[in-house]
Parts: C-alpha cells; structure tokens; sequence
C-alpha cells in the first residue's frame, strides 16, 4: 500500500505548502471501456482504503458513514489514517462530525490543516490525544493560544511537520524556542506579516534542533538569519522568501556548523554582493540547487564573480536558478549590459548549460529583468508587454513547471511564444484589456488551457459584466475566485442568467457594493466563504443581506464570512448588528490582529 500522505510535501517552495485536496463523491464512476462501467461500491475494501488515505476525514464519514454496514465498517477501520481539513465544513456539520467521528478516531489522525480559527479552540482541548498526528497546519491562531498549542505538541512523538502563522504583536521570543524544542520536527515554515526577526531565538549552547527542512513564508535580516542557521546542524532544504540588509546591525557571521545543506531558495533585499559571498562561503559548500532572486546591487550582474564564487564555494551546485531585477534601468548608459551580460557568455556557463537572457521590460515602469533562461521548477512566470517584440518569434516553448500565469498586459497573449499546459491558477492586472473576445481567442488558447484552472485572480478596478460572465463560464473548474473590485462598467437586467460553476471561496480585495454582491451571489451560489474589506458604505448591508439569505437558502451553502481591515470600532459594531436583528442562530466570532471571522 502506497502509504505517501496528501499533506506530505516534496518540494519546499512556498507555493507548495498546503493540502492537496482529493474531490470526492460517493458516486465515483470509473469506466473500464464504454460498455462496461464499475461503480465505486464495485470495488475490492483494499482498494477503497487506499482511496480513503486522499480524501477529507469530514468528507469521509459524511459520505461513507450512513450507506450501509460495509462501508460503516471501512469508515471505522483503524488501518486507515485520517486526513483533516477544517476548511470546508459549516459550524454545525463539525460539531456533528466532532463528536460522533473525530473524537472516536483521534489516534487515527495524521495530518490536520486548520484553516478556520474558529475551530482551534475544540481541536486544542484534545489535540494532545492524537497519538499519530505527524503533519499540522494552522493559518489563523491568537497569539496566547499559540503558545499553549506549541507546549502541548511537545507530547506528540511522530509530528514531523509545522506549519503556522505568527501574530505581528506575539513574543517571538517564546514562540520560535518552543519551535526549535520539538525534537521530533523535520520540516516547519513560519510565516508572519512583519520581519520574522530570527534574532530573537535564544538557543541554549545544548541544544541540537531536528529541523531538516525551514521555510520562512516573510522578511528576515542576513545577520539574524546567520546566527539561527548556526544551530540548525541537520538543515538540508532551505526556502526565505524575502532576506533583507541590516545596516543597523553586525555584519559578521558566525562560525558555520552545519554541513547538510543542499537546497537554497532565496530572494535578497539591499544585500551587496560581497555580503552574500560570505554567507555563501560558510554554509553553501554542499548545495546541489540555488534559486536565488535579487536586486539594486549590480555586481550580481557580473558573471566572473558568480563564476569564481561557484567554482571556489559551490562545487557541487547542479541547478543555478538565476534572476536579477534591475530598476531604473534608464539611468545606466546603453552598453552597461552588454559588457556585463557578455560574461554569462564563457565557456564555464556554456559547459554547465546555464544559459541568461535579458528582458528589458517586465511591465514595471523602467524594470527589467536578467533571468535563467531555462528555469528548472519555475512555478509562476509574468508575462508584460515588451513594446520592441511585435509578433511570435520561432516555435513554441513548452514549459510544463509551470503553474501560475500572470498576464499583464492583452499584448502579452499575441506576442507570447510559450505554452503552459500544467497551469492551475491564472491573474489578470489591470494593465490587461478584459474583453471576452481576448480569451476566446486563439491566441490565449494556445498558451493556456481555461478548462483547467481551478483559482482566478481578476486584479481590475471595473469589469464589463458580459466579460466577467464570460470568463466565469470559460473556466468551468475554478474553485477559488479572488476580485481587487466588485464593479460594473454595464447594468444587469433584471434577471440574470446562471450557469453551473464550482466556485466555493470568493475574496473580494477593494470596492463591493450590495448591488454587486447580490449579483455575485446568484451567479455563484455553490460560494461556501467569503472574504471582503471594510467598505464603509457597504459592509453593513452587505452582511445583513448574506446572512438574511441563510433563510432564505438562497445562498445556503455559505457558511463563513471574513472581514479584513477591522478595528475595535467596526468590530463591536458588526458584533452587535448581528445579535441586535438576530441574523444567525448559532455562529462563532474570532478576531485576530485586523480581521473579523463569522462561522455558522
């Protein structure tokens, strides 16, 4: 039996983390040839365990559970792990499932990703019962409740995984030596609003911390960083998503310790050049694969430093993922670049097969940008008008790593000359035209399939209703829908027509209106969360009119409601508008830092 688990991650870049969730349906057909059908009862008790192994422990007893004696049994076997996911369940159908399954099966679960801050509470008073968690995720969690959490993971002897997200006003302090205690963990990422501020570890001199795997999802200081590594002697696998220069702060490193080193990726702020040789001198001896982004200092542009410092301090480095954003680029003379880009030329480059180009406008004002031109795992690529390519130019470049398209500008799709037959997610900026007949085109088609999609970012102030409309019904399988606005060029009749959709979480980023929101509502209504800021003249009708729905069952599916940008004003007054007309019968309010979270 393949024993991987959905929550198990073999990549640590931050895109990575999370669940991969496993749709599921107690209908499950699966076809051997046209005649012949064998439906998902057909198949053998090992079989169906090893299905169970991918789906939601939720999902598996409110499918499963009620059908008849075998499939009872199979819901109740104690060879089968369970895979939590507090993210799609409504209040009630938890608190029935808490009781009558979790609680029962607790020594059963391994993996448990708490999206939802509101559940937190029930899970943390009997999370020290589950004897086999080895992966947990938590995205939302107060600060104190934090601190409890960690204290009491110090029982659980096979937890390998950590992800959580720290509170800018917690004590760091406290919360990065309870991380660093547990001496089962393997893989943890961090991730906070604010700079992580690693200085703030306080090792004893005998500890010796597990950790093999360290993903910083925010800011840290060189210097800081330096000092933590020190103490995290079994680190292999490396992921910072932004490392800043302290000019405040010493710039001498520590003595290195650690020697297992072999994957780095990494994006440098105001960090010079001369800065990084050293880092790299004393702890990057063993790394097989750099990712590195960087900026300002432009002696990173310089291909004989980066050839000599890879031959003297990389020797074994095997994938050199490059990329360098110059700004301003207008103010350098003309032939700056080519002397420099010319070194990436020698023969040292074109015997390791790491190739470079330049792109001269990424679609930021005077920025360009100095890449690989062969990115190994690139899972996200922007793509900008550049105003000195006017049509395609050769054949196609297939890039299958591929995930995350960002288009921002409607000239990108006709000049595009790459395909991305593996993408998931698709963004539109506002520099991009927003017109149907853009991506009925055959243009957009041959460098991005709709059908696939399964998260939409629009980040346009005013849509075309038509188009928005349209673009809903071209990609049938989006499951999360992110909107910077919600408003409307054109009006809406009277009556608008629905089309089948599975969008289940909508965020709303900037301008909503209660107009808007109802039609959002009746052309989405599988919506299962929502998130959406404080716009003043909106917020408050907007609520009353979702949450009126849940009588109405226009809108039943929808069973969470979060409010970003809250203060203590907004929230006292949105707490009591909800109790004064009695709007829900049983819910949870939760608030962390700004944000306001609804649960019924």
């Amino acid at each position: 039996m393949n024993n991987k688990r959905p929550y198990e991650t073999t990549s640590i870049d931050d895109e990575d983390i999370g669940t991969k969730k496993v749709r599921h349906s107690a209908s499950i057909t699966i076809s051997r040839n046209k005649c012949d059908n064998t439906h998902f009862e057909d198949l053998s008790n090992d079989l169906i365990t090893e299905i169970f192994i991918y789906l939601d422990g939720f999902h598996i007893y409110q499918s499963f559970s009620s059908l008849n004696i075998r499939f009872q049994n199979l819901v109740a076997s104690r060879t089968i792990s369970l895979q939590i996911d507090g993210s799609s369940i409504s209040k009630s159908s938890f608190e029935n499932s808490y009781i009558d399954f979790i609680q029962l099966h607790k020594n059963r679960i391994q993996s448990l990703y708490l999206s939802n801050p509101c559940i937190i509470d029930t899970i943390l008073s009997s999370i020290k019962h589950f004897s086999q968690l080895q992966t947990l995720i938590i995205d939302q969690i107060e600060c104190e409740r934090l601190e409890h959490l960690l204290t009491t993971l110090t029982c659980l002897q096979y937890l390998s995984f950590l992800s959580i997200n720290i509170e800018p006003n917690a004590n760091k302090t406290e919360i990065y030596n309870q991380i660093f205690m547990l001496s089962t963990l393997k893989s943890c990422k961090i991730s906070c609003e604010d700079p992580i501020q690693l200085g703030q570890f306080l090792f004893s001199t005998n500890i010796s911390c597990s950790i093999e795997i360290l993903l910083i999802s925010g800011q840290c200081y060189l210097n800081e960083l330096d000092s933590s590594l020190s103490h995290l002697p079994q680190l292999r696998h490396l992921y910072v998503k932004q490392i800043n220069g302290d000019s405040n702060s010493s710039t001498e490193l520590s003595s290195p310790v650690i020697n297992h080193l072999t994957y780095v990726s990494i994006k440098l702020d105001s960090i010079k050049f001369v800065q990084f040789e050293q880092f790299v001198k004393k702890y990057f001896q063993q790394v097989k694969q750099l990712f590195i982004s960087t900026t300002r200092d432009m002696t990173y542009l310089e291909g004989n430093r980066w050839e000599k410092l890879i031959i003297t301090s990389m020797s074994h480095l095997q994938i050199f993922d490059f990329h360098h954003t110059i700004k301003n680029f207008f103010d350098y003379p003309d032939d700056i670049f080519e002397n420099l880009f010319n070194q990436f030329h020698s023969q040292f480059w074109k015997q390791q097969q790491w190739f470079f180009e330049y792109v001269p406008n990424t679609g930021e004002y005077q920025q360009g940008m100095f890449h690989s031109i062969q990115p190994y795992r690139k899972k996200y690529l922007s793509l900008g008008h550049n105003p000195d390519v006017v049509e395609k130019t050769g054949s196609m470049v297939t890039l299958y790593s591929v995930r995350h398209v960002i288009i921002q500008d409607h000239q990108a799709i006709i000049t595009c000359s790459k395909s991305f037959p593996n993408i998931n997610e698709l963004t539109l900026v506002d520099q991009c035209s927003l017109q149907s007949k853009r991506f009925l085109s055959n243009e957009f088609h041959d460098i991005i399939s709709l059908s696939q999609l399964t998260k939409l970012n629009i980040n346009i102030n005013h849509l075309y209703f038509s188009d928005f409309v349209q673009i809903l019904q071209s990609t049938p399988n989006v499951h999360i829908l992110t909107l910077k606005s919600l408003q409307f060029f054109t009006k809406c009749g009277s009556s608008i027509q629905t089309f089948d959709n599975k969008i289940r979480k909508i965020t709303i980023t900037d301008h909503y209106s209660l107009r808007t929101m109802k039609i959002l509502i009746e052309i989405c209504p599988n919506i299962q969360h929502l998130t959406i800021g404080i716009f003043r003249e909106s917020v408050l009708p907007t609520v009353r009119y979702l949450l009126s729905n849940q009588r109405k069952t226009l809108s039943n599916n929808l069973f969470s409601l979060y409010i970003t940008g809250m203060n203590t004003m907004w929230t006292e007054k949105i707490q009591n508008f909800i109790e004064s007309d009695k709007l829900l019968d049983k819910y949870v309010t939760k608030v962390i830092g700004h944000n306001f979270y609804l649960w019924w």
